[in-house]
């Protein structure tokens, strides 16, 4: 019932949304290029190709703008001034988002391997720029080198930053799953197959260390035929007393997924992005699982 003595309230303002009842403004993500973000870009991308000398004349790195469209398969008619040739690059960025990106990754795997210090500051300036900008994009960078790659939620993104910091060799292939799917030139059978190297690199040293020509599948068997040798750390819920279930289904989930591992049967087909997207993450979280202790040997003496 209403209470009609209650003095009237003052109107309020507009509530935003919280992020349980939907994204603000703020929380959405915006693809390509937006307006806001192409002249400060643009500003980026001339300082990766042009330098000044202390007298002030400038040099614009051809064989940078050279690289450019031999990766992205652009060619542009000019007249030998470089200047030309960079203005025709800079309408032909301005009037292409996706060219524009493009350029922009290339111009980072165009930084000196292994990034030093000149090299990590532009990656990190181009990353704050799209970071403030509300890009969907941002700049993986690893000691090897960087990269544009799509935004995931920032659980993943901690979960990924931590296996990264290991610097092991598993760690490596899952940035490269990570660049084939997530980043600028997606290669979904590529993602895939670097996704199970890099579990088959976390998992081999606890299961099969004494085995050269050990796989995914060959771990899984030992796994499934010998549960009683090892102890498993996560949960089944379903079915207490069958704890090595759970991580052996998510491990199958990852090598049946993989549908072009034969030319036989079933796995025939590539795999398509999303299927490489979905297989990524989850192998990311398998990774994660084997480096923080969910399996592990009950007998360290008896080894494959």
């Amino acid at each position: 019932m209403v209470d009609i003595l209650t003095e009237p309230q003052a109107p309020q303002p507009p509530r935003r949304f919280s992020r349980t009842q939907g994204p603000s403004d703020e929380d959405i993500l915006l693809d390509g290029v937006p307006p806001h973000l192409v002249n400060s870009l643009w500003r980026w991308y001339e300082q990766m190709v042009v330098s000044t000398s202390a007298q002030g004349a400038r040099r614009i790195h051809q064989d940078h703008l050279d690289r450019i469209e031999q990766v992205t398969e652009r060619s542009f008619t000019f007249t030998g001034n470089p200047e030309f040739r960079l203005q025709y690059h800079r309408e032909a960025v301005f009037a292409d988002p996706e060219f524009f990106l493009r350029s922009i990754d290339v111009l980072l795997d165009i930084l000196q391997k292994p990034l030093d210090t000149q090299g990590k500051a532009r990656a990190e300036q181009l990353n704050d720029l799209l970071r403030l900008g509300r890009s969907k994009w941002q700049v993986i960078i690893t000691t090897n080198e960087a990269y544009l790659a799509e935004r995931v939620g920032p659980e993943m993104q901690k979960m990924v930053e931590g296996i990264r910091a290991t610097n092991t060799s598993y760690a490596m292939r899952l940035d490269e799953a990570w660049k084939h799917i997530y980043g600028q030139k997606i290669q979904p059978d590529q993602a895939v197959s670097s996704a199970i190297k890099a579990v088959e690199g976390a998992m081999w040293p606890i299961v099969e260390p004494n085995n050269q020509k050990a796989t995914l599948g060959t771990m899984l068997g030992l796994l499934r035929g010998q549960p009683s040798l090892w102890v498993f750390s996560i949960p089944n819920l379903l079915n207490p007393t069958k704890p090595h279930e759970t991580l052996v289904s998510d491990l199958e989930l990852l090598w049946e997924g993989q549908t072009n591992r034969h030319e036989t049967g079933r796995h025939t087909r590539p795999n398509e992005p999303d299927e490489a997207r979905f297989l990524v993450l989850h192998a990311t979280k398998l990774v994660e699982w084997l480096r923080t202790g969910a399996l592990a040997r009950k007998d360290n003496n008896s080894q494959s």
